[in-house]
């Protein structure tokens, strides 16, 4: 016949997250989220032990817990705040009035972000302040 799975031992680390989760879950007021901190703690579990088990053995939402281990944003409903692929700043510039004369500066990553930036006489920039700023906005 087939034996039933045990549940393996889990670490003194998951029990404790275990059980500062379900505290919370007692004593919190209906509908409050969960602290920042317990999160936190979560997704440190979760990038070691994988988010679907630590998920499954904190009672957590799968989709919630990857979230916050990728540090992707939560516009409040369940999915990822969207950001324009696109920005293009000057109305002038559709209508053909002021068209930038100046030097051109392109910018990108590996990722594939790109910033362009287009001058009008004299203007001044500090290229290289630019280009520190958008090459470590993400670190």
């Amino acid at each position: 016949m087939g034996q039933k799975r045990r549940p393996a031992a889990m670490p003194e680390e998951v029990r404790r997250v275990q059980a500062r989760i379900e505290y919370w879950r007692r004593t919190r007021k209906k509908r409050t989220a969960m602290p920042a901190h317990i999160w936190q703690e979560a997704a440190e579990l979760a990038r070691v032990h994988g988010i679907y088990r630590t998920a499954q053995v904190l009672r957590l939402s799968y989709d919630s817990l990857k979230r916050h281990v990728t540090g992707a944003p939560d516009d409040g409903r369940g999915g990822k705040k969207s950001y324009p692929g696109f920005v293009d700043l000057g109305p002038a510039r559709m209508m053909g009035i002021g068209q930038p004369t100046g030097p051109v500066v392109e910018l990108s990553d590996a990722d594939g972000a790109k910033l362009t930036i287009r001058l009008t006489g004299g203007c001044e920039l500090d290229a290289r302040a630019l280009a520190e700023a958008f090459w470590s906005r993400r670190s």
